[in-house]
C-alpha cells in the first residue's frame, strides 16, 4: 500500500440531514492528513471532517478515531447481550405464570 505523503481531499455525495441545523443541506468534506513533523514518529495521521464551503473543522487523529470504532463495538455487542437476556427471562417469566 502507499504511503500518505500529502492530504487527500474528497466530497460526500449525500448530504449531512436534518440534525446538523444550518450545514443540514451540505455534503461532508473528508481530507485524510498525513502526520505533520511535530506529532513525532509514531503518529498516524488525521481525518478532518467539514461541511462543504464552511471553514468549521473537526480534526481526530487516526489512533482516536480507531479507539471510537473499537469501544463502539464492544458497546454494541454488550447492549446485543443484555437485549437477549432481557427476551430470555421475559419467556421464562410467561412460562411461569
Amino acid at each position: 500500500m502507499t504511503k500518505l505523503r500529502k492530504p487527500i481531499q474528497r466530497v460526500t455525495t449525500n448530504k449531512l440531514g436534518g440534525q446538523f441545523g444550518p450545514d443540514s443541506q451540505r455534503p461532508l468534506v473528508v481530507t485524510v492528513a498525513p502526520p505533520d513533523g511535530a506529532d513525532g514518529a509514531d503518529a498516524l495521521g488525521s481525518l478532518i471532517l467539514r461541511p462543504h464551503k464552511t471553514r468549521q473543522r473537526v480534526r481526530l487523529d487516526l489512533r482516536e478515531i480507531y479507539l471510537l470504532a473499537l469501544k463502539n463495538r464492544a458497546r454494541r455487542r454488550q447492549l446485543e447481550k443484555a437485549r437477549a437476556k432481557k427476551t430470555r427471562l421475559a419467556e421464562q417469566r410467561a412460562r411461569r405464570g
